[in-house]
């Protein structure tokens, strides 16, 4: 996924990403983390604690950047 702001350059792109991967990184997490499973649970079942915390820790990123003013672009 590339991210993309209007008048950004690359250097200030990858500046922003670095702060919120820091940020995201860094988050307190929830105990329970209720994001949607990237599977079902009949593939293998639920998610375990490390697949749930590296999920929030995706969520935080988009977050940050969609709040600095990027849009996601596949």
């Amino acid at each position: 996924m590339q991210w993309e702001k209007t008048g950004a350059t690359p250097a200030a792109v990858n500046e922003d990403s670095e702060q919120c991967r820091q940020q995201a990184r860094f988050a307190r997490m929830p105990e329970s983390v209720m994001a949607p499973p990237a599977r079902t649970v009949a593939d293998r079942g639920p998610l375990t604690r490390e697949e749930e915390l590296v999920v929030q820790e995706r969520m935080n990123f988009q977050a940050c950047m969609r709040e600095k003013g990027y849009s996601a672009k596949r």
